[in-house]
Order: structure tokens, then sequence, then C-alpha cells
């Protein structure tokens, strides 16, 4: 939900690349937001063939209101890491992330 949120009208394909996931399972991950009306597909203007993802308001509400606390998970999960740890984890997820 954060990379529709962040990139409102991004393409399966970019989304599938962000998350390093198969195009499949992204897809069936992007169902999941479309039949709980989290986010919804309209087909790309310039390209009739591509279709964009866009959050709706619900799915952006629960966003806002998720994101504070994924930020925290985090936080505290790196905040257990011992330093030279914590410097690991954020080079491979920056590589893996590119």
């Amino acid at each position: 939900m954060d990379i529709i949120v962040r990139n409102d009208g991004i393409a399966m394909t970019e989304i599938a690349r962000s998350l390093g996931s198969p195009a499949p399972t992204t897809t069936k991950h992007v169902d999941r937001l479309v039949t709980t009306a989290l986010a919804f597909r309209l087909p790309d203007h310039a390209d009739r063939r591509k279709v964009l993802v866009h959050a709706s308001k619900r799915g952006g509400s629960a966003h806002s209101r998720l994101l504070p606390l994924v930020q925290q998970v985090e936080d505290e999960f790196m905040d257990e890491l011992a330093i030279p740890d914590r410097q690991v984890l954020r080079t491979v997820l920056e590589t893996w992330f590119e």
C-alpha cells in the first residue's frame, strides 16, 4: 500500500519491481487491495494496454493511520540490533530494493 500511496497511478510492473516479487504474486496482492476498496485500477491514458493502480480515499486513510505504527515497529526492531548489524541490514535492503 505504501508504494501505491507514494506513487499514485503506478503500473503493476513497477509495483512488482519495487517489491522484488513476481508479477502474479503482485497481482494477487493488488487484487486484495481492490477487493477491500483500498485501491483501484484505471487504464493508462498514454498506453491503454497498461493498467495503473491508485490508492482510494479509504486506502489513503488506512495508510495514514497505520504508517506511524509500522514505523514504530521498524524502529523498535532496529533498536534491538547492534550498530554493525543495523548497517549490514540497511546495506542489504538498499541493495535489494534498488
